[in-house]
């Protein structure tokens, strides 16, 4: 089973479908449990960080159709005999409309299909590293860097600082810069600090390649 929700293309924006579904290779198949309406999701006891759904642990309702506040929830009892292991694959899809997003849903729709993609990503990022000569534990220092970039962690910055970021909002603005993407900056104080301004500028090429920068 899969969910889909679609967004009609409209004056002001794009149109776009979304497709969710779980994938497993247990021998016993379980009935999948769904729901897309937020409001019976949450529960009227309940709240988006406890939800009843899942803090009272009953079967997901299985509404369909237009609601008003819209969630993508499925639920599959996985077994694992013993000794054993199990895969699952959660597959999230996004189009441009219905009709794109039923031709991926049908390109991923088997384990088989999914594990060639996970192939084909790991190959493709292989290469893609030797090109720009970025070593695998740089990608990974890049990647722990770049969490603090998209999910900032207030507690690791006082308020003072967060005061001169917001005042030096307009100082950006003045010099054609949004302050819509992540920022960077390397403070140096000797030559030997050349190294690490080089680090970066890999840093910023590898988070083009992943459509960061």
């Amino acid at each position: 089973k899969c969910l889909t929700a679609v967004r009609r293309k409209r004056e002001n924006n794009i149109g776009m479908a979304v497709g969710y579904m779980i994938l497993s290779d247990d021998i016993q198949q379980d009935e999948v449990e769904y729901e897309t309406d937020k409001y019976i999701f949450i529960g009227r006891t309940g709240t988006s960080e406890n939800p009843v759904a899942i803090t009272e642990r009953h079967a997901l309702g299985g509404s369909l159709g237009s609601v008003i506040e819209p969630v993508l929830a499925l639920r599959k009892r996985i077994f694992v005999p013993s000794d054993a292991s199990v895969k699952v694959y959660f597959v999230t899809s996004v189009a441009e409309s219905e009709e794109e997003l039923v031709r991926i849903i049908k390109k991923y729709n088997s384990m088989t299909s999914a594990e060639r993609a996970f192939e084909m990503a790991q190959t493709h990022s292989i290469v893609q590293l030797r090109a720009s000569g970025i070593s695998s534990d740089m990608a990974l220092m890049y990647q722990n860097l770049s969490s603090r970039l998209i999910f900032i962690n207030p507690f690791t910055r006082n308020n003072n600082e967060l005061m001169h970021i917001s005042n030096g909002i307009r100082l950006l603005w003045s010099r054609g810069i949004s302050g819509e993407l992540p920022i960077i900056v390397v403070y140096m104080d000797r030559e030997s600090d050349l190294y690490n301004a080089k680090i970066m500028l890999k840093a910023h090429e590898y988070y083009q390649y992943k459509g960061l920068a």
